[in-house]
């Protein structure tokens, strides 16, 4: 999906930014997506879909949740080392805590095979760093007001972000409401 700018009706007009190519539908549900290395073959808790990218503790996948069937994004820390385990552990379950319409949902931390995971929420949309260029001045300013409430919710729970930057802000389009932003990777936060 793109961010879009809309009209002051809220129609779609032209389209800004750039998609995201996820998994496409086969025959009896059978999702097909690009060749990655699916990091926990043998996982029977999610279904790793699709490889996303990579931030600075962690790879981030699409993945299926089945018990719900709804597609989250899944992040693995990058490190072994016990002490970082535990640190992006607790870091997640402060996130988690932290319920806002423009906080990116953590729905489960845990450890499997030996690495510690977060299954999140899976934004539809674009980094802010990829798309604020092409951003209008009204559409920012919304954007850095819904940033601002997210990040007053988090300090409201005692949780400091400490790198918030456009990389770490999710935009995407919702037909009839405009831009909406989530502030996500709490993953250094205090």
């Amino acid at each position: 999906m793109t961010v879009q700018d809309r009209d002051p009706d809220g129609n779609r007009s032209e389209e800004i930014g750039t998609s995201r190519e996820g998994p496409t539908e086969a025959a009896a549900g059978e999702l097909l997506t690009g060749a990655f290395e699916n990091p926990v073959p043998d996982w029977d808790r999610y279904t790793i879909i699709d490889y996303l990218g990579e931030g600075a503790m962690g790879l981030v996948y699409r993945a299926l949740d089945p018990s719900l069937g709804r597609q989250v994004a899944i992040k693995f820390i990058a490190s072994d080392d016990p002490d970082q385990k535990n640190r992006f552990q607790r870091e997640a379950r402060a996130h988690a805590q932290i319920e806002h319409d423009h906080v990116c949902r953590v729905y489960e931390v845990g450890d499997v095979g030996g690495r510690a995971y977060i299954a999140m929420q899976l934004i539809d949309g674009s980094s802010l760093q990829d798309v604020a260029s092409d951003l209008t001045l009204d559409q920012r300013v919304v954007v850095m007001e819904q940033v601002a409430e997210a990040v007053q919710a988090a300090h409201s729970m005692g949780v400091i972000h400490r790198d918030i930057k456009p990389g770490n802000i999710m935009v995407e389009s919702r037909d009839g409401e405009g831009l909406h932003a989530y502030v996500l990777d709490f993953g250094i936060a205090r």
